[in-house]
């Protein structure tokens, strides 16, 4: 409901006759607190130097207070890099599921829509070809860890290889 703050004269969004800001702290501490609470500063900047961007909480912007919260400094700018393939301590090998084998050859090879179907249609799937001397079973079915016994097949001729080889 629409109105004015009979704590703050703030308008906007009133609940039991108060904006949000004094609503919520009353609830919250039973206190409605003081009358500024609710209302920005007026061209408050990010306390970083140089930043020029809107104050968002505790001093900062939402890009400075993030980099607070994530690393307790709000010019740490890098993160640590996330460790793929060999160099992940997780690093399972061929010991790895289905999921982990498509996700790997989604990465190594990209998307399967970059790709055309033997068929000539627009490629949807990575499709396992069945042909891997050292095909693995899941759950889920057959893979492989070979990147090379992937290929890009749009949705009916994967189901038809799919179908063809469930029925050998």
């Amino acid at each position: 409901m629409q109105g004015t703050c009979s704590h703050c004269g703030k308008e906007g969004r009133i609940r039991k006759g108060l904006c949000d800001a004094h609503y919520f702290r009353q609830w919250r501490t039973g206190d409605l607190g003081p009358v500024d609470i609710a209302t920005k500063r007026p061209g408050a900047t990010c306390t970083v130097t140089g930043c020029d961007a809107p104050h968002g909480a505790r001093g900062y912007c939402a890009k400075h207070l993030t980099r607070v919260i994530r690393h307790g400094d709000p010019l740490t700018v890098l993160t640590p890099a996330v460790k793929r393939g060999e160099a992940n301590p997780t690093w399972k090998g061929d010991l790895c599921g289905y999921t982990a084998a498509h996700d790997r050859v989604r990465r190594a090879l990209g998307s399967a829509r970059n790709y055309t179907c033997e068929c000539g249609d627009n490629a949807a799937h990575w499709a396992y070809d069945h042909a891997d001397p050292c095909e693995k079973r899941g759950p889920e079915g057959p893979y492989s860890t070979d990147l090379a016994h992937y290929r890009p097949m749009c949705v009916p001729c994967h189901k038809r290889m799919d179908l063809a080889h469930l029925s050998q």
